[in-house]
């Protein structure tokens, strides 16, 4: 993933509006991460509330280019939908 999917150009328009991190779940320094968002396999993603820190998306296993950037697509358009306040909700919200 990290060699072919997140370095692929197609990706880079979400870089404003994403950020990246890389958690090695095995060393010490990243218990308190484990412990907070339960991770069940390796790869897991996690798409964050940035306020709330809660878990809006988790993703578990590989994942094509096409998969991440729909779903990078539908959780901006969620994220925005939700900041907005309430209103009708999509099934991209649906999983939230």
């Amino acid at each position: 993933m990290r060699a072919f999917v997140f370095t692929d150009k197609a990706l880079s328009k979400h870089a404003g509006r994403f950020v990246w991190l890389a958690i090695d779940g095995e060393k010490a320094v990243n218990a308190e991460f484990r412990r907070r968002y339960k991770i069940p396999a390796y790869p897991t993603y996690y798409v964050l509330d940035p306020a709330t820190r809660k878990v809006l998306v988790r993703w578990i296993g590989g994942a094509s280019v096409a998969q991440l950037d729909r779903l990078f697509e539908e959780q901006s358009a969620a994220y925005a939908r939700r900041a907005q306040g309430p209103g009708e909700r999509t099934a991209a919200d649906a999983p939230l």
